[in-house]
């Protein structure tokens, strides 16, 4: 009897903290989009005024295996070709 006293004020318990999360969750009032949205442009610009396009270690080493690229055209936008750099190991199957 004690058990399911127990199991039944749990499940409720349960319940109205779902609904209680639910509620705030539904009424939080969200930020803007133009503020959130520029103040973390301004905030990303801040952190990072002072980096430099610089390769990796990695990118400066000669390939350990023979590679083949192109230029591809990944999409389409309004008629126009949307290009890119596509390279894959040479003994590679497929595209």
């Amino acid at each position: 009897m004690l058990r399911r006293t127990i199991r039944s004020l749990f499940s409720l318990f349960a319940i109205a903290l779902g609904l209680v999360i639910l509620l705030q969750a539904c009424t939080a009032n969200p930020p803007s989009p133009e503020v959130s949205s520029n103040s973390y442009t301004e905030k990303m610009a801040q952190e990072h005024k002072d980096d430099q396009p610089v390769a990796s270690a990695i990118a400066n080493q000669p390939a350990a295996v023979e590679v083949t690229s192109s230029l591809v055209d990944y999409a389409t936008v309004e008629g126009q070709p949307v290009q890119g750099f596509f390279a894959k190991p040479a003994a590679a199957e497929g595209p």
